[in-house]
């Protein structure tokens, strides 16, 4: 590992199991190269971590992936941490993924990282390259990157960046809650100048829905999300006829996938897409009822 002091951020939201495996692998293949912080968001027994060597951070309340990002970043700074890794809780891994992230952060003028992600189950590539429509705000990663490549975005499940540049643009905006807060900080970071890149030669494998418990199609969570944060998005980032194309384009992109979800009888997740679209055009943001 690098000499830079470096810390993975993990989410943990119910699932105690999946962090300590994730922990434990982390330790198996870091030792004590790295500080491990996990936010128990909506803790409901922290001391189940005790004894894996890592910072918990203690949350009473459920603050989504923004907000619990955001608090393990203020960790990261407590702990003069110059290099922040997120990883979701869910992944897994049989190699060195973190060293070649922090090598590239070492170039200035690149400001975020992402590796290659593959579905654990089938093996597949399920995030490489990332890429996304403005004109929908729809998103797009089935190109395994050729050596380092440019990317417009980066996914969450695996994202690294330095501490600087997180207080720069200050952290995760907490409007989005989950969903798309990942697309949202990688738009700030290149829109302050920086390039994002993705390097094949990070490799994770990803329990994919495994936190929303995802086996059969779309929660109603991430139904939910998708359609308010791409209102949120569109709302933030485009000015005058390219927010009202934006605006327009988006929704209907979400109305046609819930009336997919409808004929595939899914009904209440179609249900959940209007009431996303509902609360993105009043500015209901952040956590709402039910969502979880």
């Amino acid at each position: 590992m690098n000499a830079t002091k470096t810390a993975v951020i993990i989410l943990n939201w119910k699932d105690y199991e999946a962090t300590k495996r994730c922990i434990k692998r982390l330790r198996e293949l870091y030792a004590e190269a790295i500080d491990i912080i996990v936010v128990d968001n909506e803790s409901e027994n922290p001391e189940e971590l005790s004894g894996y060597d890592c910072h918990v951070v203690v949350n009473s309340k459920n603050r989504g992936f923004a907000g619990g990002c955001n608090d393990g970043i203020s960790k990261a700074i407590e702990l003069d941490v110059e290099i922040v890794c997120f990883l979701n809780n869910d992944t897994s891994f049989n190699s060195d993924f973190i060293s070649p992230l922090v090598e590239l952060l070492s170039i200035s003028s690149i400001g975020g990282v992402g590796g290659t992600i593959y579905t654990s189950s089938l093996n597949e590539l399920w995030f490489g390259i990332g890429e996304w429509n403005p004109y929908f705000v729809s998103t797009n990663s089935d190109t395994v990157p050729d050596g380092v490549e440019k990317t417009d975005w980066i996914t969450g499940c695996l994202f690294a960046t330095r501490i600087e540049i997180l207080q720069e643009i200050g952290g995760f905006d907490e409007r989005y809650f989950l969903y798309l807060e990942d697309l949202d900080l990688s738009t700030r970071i290149k829109r302050r100048g920086y390039k994002l890149v993705a390097t094949e030669k990070s490799k994770i494998q990803h329990e994919v829905g495994g936190t929303l418990g995802e086996t059969t199609g779309p929660s109603t969570v991430r139904s939910y999300y998708v359609a308010r944060n791409r209102i949120l998005f569109a709302k933030i980032h485009f000015k005058k006829y390219k927010k009202i194309r934006s605006l327009i384009l988006s929704s209907i992109l979400s109305l046609i996938w819930g009336i997919d979800l409808v004929l595939n009888r899914q009904f209440e997740q179609a249900k959940a897409i209007i009431r996303g679209l509902v609360d993105g055009f009043r500015g209901e943001w952040g956590k709402q009822a039910g969502y979880p």
